[in-house]
């Protein structure tokens, strides 16, 4: 090992901040090192007055052989490891709300272009699909709207 190659992997574990930590792997990245085996023998030869102890595995696990010491410090930094791990990231909040005024049943709505003017025709299949409209003929009086149609009455006898 080269003199630069140690003090670049020296420098990352330093630079790490108290309360957080990296894998092996994303020490050597940082380092521009291929091998992440290669962090572990640096931090092993030549780590001792570094914060080795923020530098874990890649499935969040200590080495068996410092297990116990790294807990123990990590605990004093306000990591907890929950059976010999640290415990998965929480998940990422949800996005936001769409603030657009939205159809509360969304697949009951289609667009689609007016084949005659090309305008938006909304159609809505809760009602048969047959209730289509122009976005621009909206509230535009009778020429915009479908002819109403009349349901005969049955005289009951």
């Amino acid at each position: 090992m080269d003199e630069e190659t140690v003090e670049r992997v020296r420098d990352v574990v330093t630079s790490i901040p108290p309360g957080q930590t990296l894998s092996y792997g994303e020490v050597a990245e940082l380092a521009g090192l291929r091998s992440a085996r290669l962090v572990g023998r640096i931090l092993a030869e030549d780590g001792h007055d570094l914060p080795w102890h923020r530098v874990l595995r890649a499935d969040g696990r200590s080495a068996p052989h410092i297990a116990a010491e790294q807990a123990a410090r990590l605990r004093a930094e306000g990591i907890l490891m929950v059976d010999g791990r640290l415990p998965p990231p929480p998940p990422p909040p949800p996005p936001p709300p769409n603030t657009a005024a939205a159809d509360p049943n969304p697949s009951h709505r289609a667009s689609r272009r007016c084949p005659r003017q090309g305008h938006t025709v909304t159609l809505d299949r809760a009602l048969g699909g047959g209730a289509r409209e122009c976005a621009e003929q909206r509230g535009a009086g009778q020429e915009g709207r479908r002819p109403e149609t009349q349901v005969a009455s049955r005289s009951s006898s």
